[in-house]
């Protein structure tokens, strides 16, 4: 029998799930694939499909990256965020042997995708590094159709992705209530304790682990201070692989070239985005229990 995933982190991105993915792969019984999102399931066209590393070749190659997995533990776990909107994902994963578990995890659609421009601005390329979050979102309500974001979807198909709750609703129909789980974003870092002992529960975890766990917090939004120094490292990233030669150069980096962004940046063009949001949050509450604080954007 192949060794598969029997836990996924399926988004949203920009919602904490590199920290819940730290947080639950570290726990003794929960063991994770070699790298966070392994992007299996991805759609073509995609900015993360790899036709090298994706279902259309079988599930052994998926299943090898558990192969030398403790057998002892009880969960497998993968977190590709951006599967949440993924058609392949959804045709594939509620199938798989075992009746994998899902997770889901949502955040204020406006301060979601302010964090993901934020994101893909100061860590990729796929954005102008002078183009303000107010001129994006001016580009995402005025619905310009000519504009690629470099070819990343998940830039340029922002607000229908923060309508969670059409999403939530055709995983449900192939998942069932029993086999998901939707928490919010404030909970998971406002109670991250009470939060992963409950996640560990449903999934047949030891949920006392987390009662002495420190919970540190993983891929924090960050503005950059030199752009070419960006984009140099954007390109000698991809030829660094992931060790501690990696770790260090990419600590030294965001020690020297980078910032914190203010919680009062762009604080007008999220409020100016939350409009479009209200149906959609109103049925999110409704039918999954999931309510978002309308504070300053984080």
């Amino acid at each position: 029998m192949m060794t598969l995933p029997n836990l996924f982190i399926l988004g949203a991105p920009k919602c904490g799930t590199t920290s819940l993915y730290r947080w639950l792969a570290d726990h003794p019984q929960i063991v994770g694939s070699p790298m966070k999102e392994t992007a299996y399931f991805a759609d073509p066209g995609s900015h993360i499909y790899r036709p090298d590393r994706n279902v259309r070749n079988g599930l052994a190659p998926l299943a090898a990256l558990y192969a030398k997995a403790d057998t002892a533990k009880l969960v497998r776990l993968e977190g590709t965020p951006s599967h949440i909107y993924s058609q392949t994902a959804l045709a594939h994963i509620p199938d798989l042997p075992g009746a994998p578990k899902c997770l889901f995890v949502l955040r204020e659609p406006a301060a979601q995708i302010r964090s993901l421009f934020i994101y893909f601005q100061n860590s990729w390329s796929f954005l102008p590094d002078d183009l303000s979050f107010d001129a994006y979102v001016d580009r995402l309500t005025n619905g310009d159709q000519d504009w690629t974001a470099g070819g990343n979807e998940l830039l340029v198909n922002a607000l229908e992705n923060g309508r969670y709750v059409h999403w939530l609703r055709r995983w449900q129909a192939r998942l069932g209530p029993d086999r998901m789980r939707v928490i919010s974003f404030e909970s998971l870092m406002g109670c991250p304790t009470d939060t992963l002992h409950a996640i560990a529960d449903w999934i047949g975890a030891t949920p006392e682990f987390y009662h002495a766990y420190t919970f540190p917090e993983e891929n924090r939004s960050y503005h950059i201070r030199n752009a070419r120094v960006k984009r140099l490292a954007v390109r000698l990233r991809a030829h660094l692989p992931h060790g501690p030669l990696y770790t260090f150069a990419r600590a030294t980096y965001r020690r020297l070239n980078t910032f914190a962004p203010a919680r009062s940046d762009d604080a007008a063009a999220v409020h100016r985005l939350r409009a479009g949001f209200v149906a959609a949050n109103q049925a999110l509450s409704s039918e999954f229990g999931i309510r978002f604080s309308l504070g300053d954007p984080a």
